[in-house]
């Protein structure tokens, strides 16, 4: 069951006697309370994508220790493998 399928039901139900109702609207709004900090939280800790200038870093250090490539020629193909897997990334989504 899922916290909005939780909290509608406990908001639907009508309990017996006042004492149980404000139980179950103080569950009901404690509920509500956890799911936004848990959204709030995801989106805090989530890391952003990563630059084009991160990736092709990455992409760069792979290169420069598999293979011996001069300067010049790796930052290219470095930004153009980077600009491929941004490209590869946003069709997967």
């Amino acid at each position: 069951m899922t916290t909005e399928t939780l909290i509608a039901n406990l908001t639907e139900l009508h309990p017996v006697g006042p004492l149980t109702n404000s139980l179950v609207t103080l569950a009901a709004l404690r509920l509500e309370e956890l799911e936004r900090d848990l959204v709030r939280l995801r989106r805090t800790t989530t890391r952003p994508e990563p630059s084009r200038l991160e990736v092709a870093a990455m992409a760069m250090q792979g290169m420069l220790a598999a293979s011996s490539y001069d300067t010049l020629r790796l930052s290219k193909s470095a930004f153009e493998a980077a600009d491929a897997l941004i490209a590869a990334a946003k069709e997967a989504k």
